[in-house]
């Protein structure tokens, strides 16, 4: 079965593009996503499907913003997604991916935030989220983007990486996988993890117990751990 959503206004038609949502990672199980688009007029629009495709009806020149977070007991993972600007998509049938994923959430803000996004190069902004964000695009300054998105001052500049810290870590011993799904396990053993870490808060997940730890660095690299997260 595949899902029929609309990018349109009441009474308008256009083709139907098919949207299919990428693969999970191989260590988790995704039940099933939250699927979020930039409707025509503007709106975010969202469901909550078991299904991994769906069907958007668009126009072929519109703009095409959707974002598809996996729903998982053993992950919170971030969301993959697609951006195109108008005029570029050229598919009817277009594959999610994760690298996009960063970029089509960050649109999805600007919408929520009432600003247009007909204005916006969508292309531009993907393609130097790609640049900017290096193996793992959720490093960026999100809110510094968004406020010089906001403010009208956006610029090549603007995507910069959060600062990162060495901190060691006592967690238990074995796999543990983040919240990106391009970067594989990492093997943790008794005496800890070493790692660099970016500002801010960062999840991760046991991939054979129930264990989750969230991890919080400050701008002085101070760690907070919140361990079995809810």
């Amino acid at each position: 079965m595949v899902l029929l959503l609309s990018l349109l206004g009441c009474g308008e038609l256009g083709p139907l593009v098919h949207i299919q949502a990428p693969i999970p990672p191989d260590w988790v199980e995704v039940q099933g996503w939250l699927v979020e688009w930039v409707s025509k007029d503007g709106e975010v629009k969202s469901l909550v499907s078991e299904n991994p495709s769906w069907q958007i009806q668009t126009q072929r020149n519109h703009a095409l913003v959707v974002l598809a977070t996996p729903l998982s007991s053993s992950w919170q993972g971030h969301p993959a997604g697609c951006v195109y600007s108008s005029g570029e998509r050229k598919e009817e049938t277009i594959l999610m991916n994760w690298k996009e994923g960063f970029a089509a959430a960050l649109l999805v803000d600007v919408a929520r935030a009432g600003i247009p996004l007909v204005g916006l190069n969508l292309r531009r902004i993907r393609e130097t989220v790609e640049k900017r964000g290096g193996l793992n695009p959720w490093n960026l300054h999100r809110e510094s983007i968004l406020e010089d998105l906001l403010d009208g001052s956006l610029n090549y500049w603007s995507f910069r990486q959060r600062k990162k810290h060495s901190v060691h870590i006592l967690m238990e011993s074995g796999e543990w996988f983040g919240e990106y799904a391009l970067i594989p396990p990492w093997l943790v053993g008794s005496e800890g993890w070493t790692v660099e870490l970016a500002e801010g808060c960062s999840a991760f997940f046991h991939a054979e117990s129930d264990a989750q730890m969230l991890v919080g660095v400050n701008a002085q690299g101070g760690v907070v751990i919140y361990k079995n997260m809810p």
